[in-house]
């Protein structure tokens, strides 16, 4: 049996990233979201309203959703927003339908060649594109993080890192069983984002100023609170150039902001089609609390706490001392924007996000977090061989008791939204629901919460 140092010193990243591809593979090919018959499963709440988009355009040519095809949709899958003179449109942007485009027009395209009868856009083909198609986007995440992470830490290190980062957290979960939520596409988007920010860093060119100019436009015509990325980023780049007396492009920003632009144009012209305005928030009431914020239940609550259901991502705060002594400007950055985001995050009416395992939204920001996280690994990985033999079983234990809890959210064994302190214990590394697991869930009160009660 090899010893722990050995193991540790020879740690390959490389290794370890096909590793974590066999592994996610074989539970998402054992697990199959997409072969399940009580509904669309992969395609169904949020991933029906970002992917509508494409079944509406390309088959039924019906983007002002005027057809009957839209009433074979449960209600709960496919609601709709109306304005005043009652023109329909999607709840969500169509960020998500540009990143599904491919595997949608791989299955279409198959389909419509072989099943005729099952290419409504809606079916298993589409299902199982969406599937495998949003594993490999978030397999590609990976392996993008692993080039930014080589540039600060050692290859052990960004081991580690991605085991964490994949196994250690609830990305695992939007990866193997939600791959289509958008989540995982986040997290890869600014893993992309984080590579051409470094490489504009140490070479300032047109080109990776126009791939961060289209990146953060997809990221935020996603999910618009992703304009912290670019936006922290952004700052992080103007301070280090200021820093170090070096020359500001004011082309490469009139690039970035062009392109941005370019990026979010489609959705401007989709709510021009549908309703004559340019603009429209889509989320009809919903909307933020920033004045009563529920920051400690979103981050330690039962129901969804961000750092109860992944607590390894603790270490990405504890590191960020140790990035510190690496680069004070990327710390202080990704310091501010940690605390941006978990404000305005736990700001939301709905500061669980419904149905989730833990704190969904916040995997959005795990690839900028990884950078904080690897410094606090790196430092265990120097300890004396005790101390890291002891901190590595205590975080590979965390590891397993993630797998674990994400294949019980997957067997409904940890509750999507109602989750208390008593089923948390009840059911805690059971794989079967205990006696009086019912009774003692807490459901929340969504009217209430829609008002700020």
């Amino acid at each position: 049996m090899l010893q722990l140092k050995s193991f540790t010193s020879n740690f390959n990243s490389l290794k370890t990233w096909r590793a974590l591809v066999v592994f996610s593979l074989l539970f998402l090919i054992i697990s199959k979201p997409y072969n399940q018959k009580n509904g669309f499963k992969v395609i169904e709440w949020d991933v029906t309203l970002y992917y509508t988009y494409l079944p509406a355009l390309f088959i039924h040519q019906d983007l002002k959703f005027e057809k009957e095809w839209t009433s074979k949709l449960a209600s709960h899958q496919l609601g709709f927003g109306r304005d005043d003179e009652g023109n329909r449109y999607l709840k969500m942007t169509s960020g998500m339908a540009m990143m599904y485009a491919p595997f949608f027009a791989l299955a279409h395209g198959l389909t419509t060649v072989f099943s005729p009868e099952l290419a409504t856009g809606y079916s298993q083909p589409y299902r199982v594109a969406l599937s495998f198609g949003s594993w490999l986007y978030i397999m590609f995440g990976l392996w993008v993080l692993r080039k930014v992470l080589l540039r600060f830490y050692s290859d052990a290190t960004v081991g580690w890192t991605l085991a964490i980062v994949l196994l250690g957290t609830n990305l695992f979960h939007y990866t193997v069983w939600r791959g289509a939520m958008s989540h995982g596409y986040s997290f890869t988007l600014a893993s992309l984002l984080a590579y051409f920010v470094f490489r504009y860093k140490d070479n300032p060119k047109f080109r990776y100023a126009i791939a961060m100019g289209l990146i953060s436009g997809l990221l935020v015509l996603i999910r618009p609170v992703n304009v912290l990325m670019p936006l922290f980023l952004g700052v992080y780049l103007l301070i280090d150039f200021l820093r170090t007396h070096r020359k500001i492009y004011g082309l490469h920003i009139v690039l970035i902001l062009l392109f941005g632009f370019i990026a979010i144009l489609p959705q401007l012209l989709i709510w021009h089609y549908q309703t004559g305005n340019w603009i429209v928030y889509s989320y009809s009431e919903e909307g933020f609390f920033f004045t009563d914020p529920q920051i400690l239940n979103g981050l330690f609550s039962y129901r969804k706490g961000w750092l109860l259901y992944s607590p390894l991502i603790l270490l990405s705060i504890l590191g960020l001392g140790y990035l510190f002594q690496k680069d004070k400007s990327l710390t202080m950055t990704l310091g501010m924007m940690t605390v941006s985001v978990v404000y305005v995050t736990y700001s939301w009416w709905c500061w669980w996000y419904g149905g989730s395992f833990g704190s969904r939204p916040m995997i959005d920001y795990y690839a900028l977090l990884a950078i904080p996280l690897a410094a606090f690994v790196e430092k265990v990985l120097n300890m004396e061989l005790k101390k890291r033999r002891a901190a590595l079983i205590v975080i590979a234990a965390f590891i397993s008791i993630s797998v674990f809890q994400n294949y019980q959210y997957q067997r409904g064994i940890i509750h999507y939204d109602s989750m208390s302190q008593e089923t948390y214990w009840k059911v805690f590394m059971k794989s079967y629901h205990p006696k009086g697991f019912d009774e003692s869930l807490d459901p929340p009160d969504y009217a209430k919460a829609l008002k700020g009660e």
